[in-house]
């Protein structure tokens, strides 16, 4: 497949309209329309006079004010779920009154935004003893409630009865582990070869904007710890959808071996790569922005147990489901999951020129989302031959040559043909664009 210039403006057919993409995606421009932000206000049991819901229409930072109060007969407005934000917010929200009999005390909860919460919003002395439930964040374990912002003390697991005042708890939560799904290895033909592999974990989706920041902060290599185009007020995501689960882009190859062992460090596992020997990237200098004779030495141990990119044969057998003994003329589908691509990616039919939240589409066999489209997702092998690996049959790495490296399933700006699992281009190790992210894996020990 031709290899593909994305610092070139390209048009693209958005279902029967032109969209001028206008990309140039070297430099981070996008041409992208900034929407209105839609919020919609149900008060319930209660009213705005006659009417159940109020709708406002805005643009995200300005100032927000109700222009009426719902009211209901014997009740008091305790609130607003999620929090009502004193400026308009980034995406279009749904608000539900929260309301408390007259006389009764409050509980207001924190830190859930994004969750199902269904526990009360009020009690009164004699009401019975809460159990509190856990409420439940896509990406995320619930930890516990706490009194405290900051954690301390106990973890408060009920409300007993008698108990007075009114309450407020901070919900604490830690993010699931980035790779999570195991892949039993096996015998199978990829790209007319037959091929073995080891089993290895695998991360359910492309690494996040919110995962690389969390790493990246503070490293020593002069990369940005959120380098991607698609944040900020005039990118918002879709509706319903979170900035923060946005997959990480405009990221280079060097950039994502870097936050593989840093990632490995912060953990306690064993880092995977080496340069100048060492797996600290602190010592490795500036991520390049050109050919580089150093980093492109770079050295992977596949024993080791940190995180790294997955090799191809690694990434494609994923991609398919992950089932041995088949071979390529017995794959199912096109794409990833589906021979329906509107069902599993996100790609310039129907991405709107923008990346989406991870695992918005249907997953595949192994519950893997986005291994078609949303971004192009980097493996370890340098590019060659697309029939055979050159590299061998057992546990192949790739060709031992080659300056530019493999990308694979295609992105949010491409068509169809480019996110088909078969699908497969090449693209500079330094070169960062706004269709270029990755996933993790680690052998399996």
């Amino acid at each position: 497949m031709q290899k593909k210039n994305a610092g070139i403006a390209r048009n693209f057919a958005l279902k029967g309209l032109l969209l001028l993409a206008a990309l140039t995606l070297s430099t981070g421009f996008f041409a992208c329309e900034v929407p209105s932000v839609t919020l919609t206000f149900d008060a319930g049991e209660g009213s705005f006079k006659e009417e159940k819901k109020l709708i406002l229409t805005g643009t995200a930072g300005e100032n927000l004010a109700l222009p009426e109060t719902p009211v209901r007969e014997g009740y008091d407005l305790a609130g607003w779920n999620p929090a009502l934000p004193e400026k308009y917010p980034k995406k279009n929200t749904e608000y539900t009154a929260v309301w408390v009999k007259e006389g009764d005390y409050t509980i207001t909860y924190v830190n859930v935004d994004g969750a199902t919460n269904e526990n009360p919003a009020s009690y009164n002395v004699e009401t019975e003893t809460i159990t509190l439930k856990d409420p439940a964040k896509a990406g995320y374990t619930f930890e516990g409630w706490y009194r405290t912002e900051d954690f301390t003390g106990n973890a408060v697991t009920e409300i007993v009865q008698g108990t007075t005042g009114n309450i407020t708890l901070y919900a604490k939560w830690e993010q699931i582990p980035f790779t999570t799904v195991m892949v039993e290895g096996g015998k199978c033909t990829l790209n007319g070869t037959e091929v073995t592999l080891s089993s290895f974990w695998i991360s359910p989706y492309e690494v996040t904007q919110a995962e690389f920041e969390s790493v990246m902060t503070g490293n020593q290599n002069d990369i940005a710890p959120n380098p991607s185009y698609f944040q900020g007020d005039s990118k918002l995501p879709a509706a319903g959808e979170e900035k923060e689960r946005r997959p990480v882009e405009k990221v280079s190859w060097y950039d994502a071996i870097v936050y593989c062992n840093l990632l490995s460090i912060k953990e306690g596992l064993t880092p995977c790569y080496v340069i100048k020997g060492s797996t600290d990237p602190a010592g490795w200098g500036t991520s390049p922005t050109s050919t580089d004779a150093v980093w492109d030495g770079v050295t992977c141990d596949f024993d080791a147990n940190g995180y790294r990119l997955p090799t191809e044969a690694e990434w494609e057998y994923a991609a398919r489901g992950g089932q041995t003994g088949i071979s390529d003329g017995s794959w199912d589908n096109t794409y990833s999951g589906s021979g329906t691509i509107d069902d599993v990616a996100w790609y310039t039919d129907n991405s709107a020129g923008k990346t989406h939240e991870v695992g918005k589409k249907q997953s595949n066999a192994l519950g893997l989302y986005d291994m078609s489209g949303n971004v192009f997702e980097y493996c370890w092998d340098r590019y060659g031959s697309s029939s055979g690996y050159p590299g061998g049959t057992e546990d192949p790495e790739g060709p031992d040559t080659g300056s530019d490296r493999v990308k694979r399933g295609g992105s949010w700006s491409d068509l169809a043909s480019y996110c088909a699992v078969s699908g497969r281009i090449n693209g500079s190790p330094y070169g960062r664009y706004g269709n270029n992210g990755f996933r993790l894996v680690r052998s399996a020990q």
